[in-house]
């Protein structure tokens, strides 16, 4: 498995170096003769790994961006889904212990008010860039609550049940912090193995921020860190843990097909993510 990794990070490495006017020799990217010369209107960072997204040509140029996979044998969306047979969503007949709907009461002006609220746990997300691809690295996994929701609206709308392929979003490595006693850092470091399969030390992440997510029914805390990894820190496949149902495949996105990315509605994608390739954007 390893070698066929490899194997498809060296033809990733060829593809991405054809389409952004670069090449990779011996651990370097180094500009190539057809390279435009640089800008002084457009950043320096930006233009360093892809001149090709510089000018009006971009929109035609990347509007099919081509995701790397760097686990399993292709970015083919089609045999994850295979694996994913729907039954239906139901109320719940017991206490979960990840979510809990709650019904508060307060007073806004002197007048009783009351808000429904879905109490959750913070959670961790880390922006990981691959220095050898020039890539963000993104996780992307089934989603039930995302699948529900559109079969639902479907429902309504009388349109007919949306594929399978729908409920698949494109999202940071992240998790819930649900673990007492360990700190952000070792968390996040854990999530980062389990998911992507990189090994790497808490000391290693980057704090950079966070944020509130869902805050008309939540309002649970995100704490957001960066780290840089390569496939010398590759310890598994990663795909989260099958105990708890996560089949997740481990993708990388250019950094010049950053743009092309996000404005192709038809991948879904979590809020936390577009935030995250935003700060990579301009980081690298």
């Amino acid at each position: 498995m390893k070698h066929t990794m490899m194997a498809n990070i060296d033809y990733s490495l060829k593809r991405i170096s054809k389409q952004c006017d670069f090449s990779f020799r011996k651990g370097v990217w180094i500009e190539t003769s057809r390279s435009k010369p640089l800008s002084l209107s457009t950043p320096r960072k930006t233009q360093l790994f892809c001149q090709a997204c510089q000018g009006s040509e971009t929109k035609s140029k990347h509007e099919n961006v081509d995701l790397i996979a760097l686990t399993g044998d292709s970015a083919n969306l089609a045999p994850w889904a295979a694996r994913v047979g729907w039954g239906e969503a139901q109320p719940l007949s017991q206490p979960s212990q990840f979510i809990q709907p709650k019904r508060i009461a307060y007073t806004l002006d002197g007048k009783a008010r009351v808000w429904d609220m879905m109490l959750s746990l913070p959670s961790v997300a880390i922006m990981l860039f691959h220095t050898k691809l020039k890539a963000a690295v993104l996780v992307r996994q089934f989603r039930p609550a995302v699948y529900a929701s559109l079969l639902e609206a479907a429902k309504l709308e009388g349109d007919a049940p949306p594929p399978i392929t729908a409920g698949f979003t494109y999202e940071l490595c992240a998790g819930l912090v649900d673990k007492r006693g360990k700190s952000l850092e070792v968390i996040a470091a854990e999530e980062v193995r389990e998911e992507c399969g990189y090994h790497i030390q808490a000391s290693e992440l980057e704090y950079v921020s966070d944020y509130l997510s869902a805050i008309g029914i939540s309002g649970s805390k995100q704490t957001m860190f960066h780290a840089q990894v390569d496939e010398s820190m590759r310890v598994s496949d990663g795909g989260g843990l099958t105990i708890d149902g996560e089949a997740i495949q481990v993708l990388a996105l250019p950094i010049c097909d950053i743009d092309s990315f996000m404005a192709d509605s038809s991948k879904p994608k979590s809020a936390g993510l577009m935030w995250g390739l935003l700060w990579m954007k301009m980081k690298y």
